[in-house]
């Protein structure tokens, strides 16, 4: 439902009071909305102003009028092109959509930040990719971000990025600079932070300078590049790039009050703020640099139920939701005219069994292995009878004990009856980490996890727990994957004997434990998704200071498969075979539980007459100002 509103407070002072302002002066040119008359070339005229106007082309002087009128003309200006634009009260409506999460805002990348930020058009990252179909999400972004270009070192060991003119941040603090963008990669490795994107750039970055204000040099490690450097880290559609903050902000209030402080680049700016509630924005600028909304408010609510996100999108309380498959069918029919749109590309739903910190060596510290063979200090590494899935290297027998309990609890799940009712028969079941499906060109048979009961409870038997257990299980309500999904498999270990919690707290709420490896569940995340048979998949199964799935791969395993890493150093080949030996690691140990591939798709109300969303790692909503509604 689009919702009528006053406009006066997205206006202008002067244009609200209609003061008018005509520019001509060399360089102008801005709040172009719509073009309605063109004057190609430099004449001498009179020019006759119905409404207020602008002039994009400047070469003499500037005219200014601060009085009201109704006609107001602007006498013999010499001008190259004159054109006449529509006012902001084209800002119409307000659309409202639904996310899972609105936790506590912090405004720094010192911190894991809300990717609805960045998702909903008020903070921007570096790098920026267009809109692209599904499920494409890896489209080249071509210059269309803050970064303007950027050339990379034949040698690959630098990249030099030339940083756009005109990029404003909110509220008047000024124009971004290479220094802005030094000053938010600088945040990110503060002593103590847990940046979301420390890790990832931690596996190909060395250090960054800015030598100007519109050159920005990353120096790269030796072994260069990794294949997903700017999609997967440090651009739109990755989960959490570094976004850009202003510096003189910080440098003048301080971060205590800087932080919760929301000054972006986007267009849009926050309103209010309402933690576990909504979020409200409005457009941030007459003209945004890359693109100005066309909406006059965008509300994104925070709906964790699907029950109550059906009931909203029906009654035309929200105008997009995130839907579970089981209930897209019967939504759609109750809802003439509404319409699907996918975002992101599936998403593989896989169980992680927290707690196996088998690493022996940590490259970012030097810290070597304590008596039990792994890295010191693993508050998450519990080897003991109530932890029965994490197995202790130092100790042959409780490994093999734990492998026997996480195969059982592998095997007990039915991933064909998963996909057939909880997801309406949309997606298949998924057997691997690699994002390896049966038919392609990798694929082994015998990679394909059974369904299999009695074997399961013959190896519970076999591990010392013939009547099961109890266990606490993560299946976050919120992000990229569907939470149905994750409490069918706790039934599925409830009917093996097994006694499971669920826990449902959200995921930015847990991910701090991940980051100082405190995980010792069995939890759900997404793994694998989109990812090229040669991708480098050890962003997140290695010991490192930033986020990790729960689980630390022996040395010689995650050193092998982060060879990855290098591309300028591997060829296909040689990437596909690493990652083939890492599924055979993964699947003999049972480390990981796969479970389902998941297309996730909105439902999208008739009023919305145009969004065009980008293709990003997750299915968040995002791209609130391609939103075009029906009056």
């Amino acid at each position: 439902m689009i919702r009528p509103r006053s406009f006066g407070s997205l206006l202008p002072r002067s244009l609200g009071t209609l003061v008018l302002l005509v520019t001509i002066a060399c360089g102008g040119g801005e709040k172009v909305v719509e073009v309605t008359r063109v004057i190609e070339k430099p004449v001498a005229q009179t020019v006759v102003v119905e409404k207020p106007v602008a002039v994009e082309k400047v070469v003499q002087q500037t005219v200014v009028v601060e009085k009201q009128v109704e006609k107001v003309v602007v006498q013999t200006a010499v001008v190259e092109k004159v054109v006449t634009k529509a006012l902001p009260t084209s800002f119409v409506g307000e659309v409202v959509a639904m996310n899972t999460d609105t936790p506590a805002a912090k405004f720094s990348n010192r911190v894991p930040l809300n990717v609805i930020m960045h998702y909903d058009g008020f903070s921007e990252p570096l790098m920026r990719a267009p809109h692209s179909p599904p499920p494409y999400y890896w489209r080249e972004p071509a210059g269309a971000g803050i970064a303007q270009s950027w050339v990379i070192a034949p040698d690959q060991s630098k990249i030099t990025f030339k940083i756009r003119q005109g990029v404003l941040f909110h509220e008047g603090w000024g124009e971004l600079t290479a220094q802005d963008v030094k000053f938010n990669f600088d945040e990110c490795f503060v002593e103590g932070t847990t940046c979301a994107s420390r890790a990832a750039l931690e596996a190909f970055v060395k250090s960054w300078e800015a030598p100007d204000d519109r050159t920005f040099v990353i120096h790269l490690k030796g072994a260069g590049l990794i294949p997903a450097w700017w999609d997967g880290v440090m651009g739109n559609t990755a989960y959490q790039a570094v976004q850009m903050f202003s510096k003189k902000l910080f440098d003048q209030l301080g971060y205590n009050k800087a932080v919760d402080t929301p000054i972006g680049t986007g267009p849009f700016k926050v309103v209010k703020w309402v933690v576990d509630s909504h979020v409200v924005y409005e457009p941030a600028f007459d003209k945004h640099w890359r693109r100005t909304p066309s909406i006059a408010r965008f509300t994104n609510r925070e709906m964790v139920e699907p029950s109550v996100r059906i009931a909203a999108l029906k009654t035309g309380e929200v105008d997009i939701a995130l839907i579970p498959l089981k209930f897209i069918n019967s939504t759609l029919r109750d809802i003439p005219g509404a319409r699907t749109q996918q975002l992101g590309v599936p998403n593989n739903q896989t169980f992680f069994f927290g707690g196996n910190y088998w690493s022996s060596t940590d490259p970012a510290t030097g810290k070597t292995e304590d008596a039990n063979g792994v890295i010191a200090k693993r508050t998450g590494f519990l080897p003991d009878n109530d932890h029965p899935w994490i197995g202790n290297p130092a100790d042959p027998a409780s490994m093999e004990r734990a492998r026997k309990v996480r195969e059982a609890m592998t095997i007990a799940i039915d991933r064909v009856t998963i996909v057939e009712k909880v997801q309406s028969g949309i997606g298949r079941p998924l057997y691997t980490s690699i994002n390896s499906h049966p038919g392609d060109e990798v694929w082994k048979e015998a990679w394909k996890i059974p369904y299999d009961v009695e074997r399961a409870k013959k190896l519970l038997q076999e591990a010392g727990f013939p009547k099961g257990f109890r266990l606490t299980t993560h299946v976050a309500p919120d992000r990229e994957w569907e939470p149905l999904v994750g409490e069918a498999v706790a039934q599925y270990w409830r009917e093996l004997g097994l006694e499971v919690r669920i826990d449902n707290t959200t995921y930015i709420t847990s991910r701090p434990k991940l980051v100082i490896r405190d995980k010792p569940i069995p939890w759900m995340i997404h793994v694998g998704t989109g990812q090229a048979l040669d991708a480098h998949n050890m962003c997140c199964m290695k010991p490192s200071s930033g986020f990790n799935y729960g689980i630390e791969l022996p040395d010689e395993i995650w050193k092998m498969a982060d060879q990855n890493a290098a591309v300028s150093k591997t060829t296909y080949e040689q990437r596909v075979a690493n990652n083939v030996a890492l599924e055979e690691y993964l699947s003999k140990w049972r480390l990981t539980a796969p479970i389902a591939q998941l297309p996730n798709t909105w439902v999208v109300r008739p009023e919305i007459a145009e969004w065009s969303p980008y293709m990003a790692q997750t299915p968040n909503f995002n791209s609130p100002e391609t939103i075009r509604v029906n009056r």
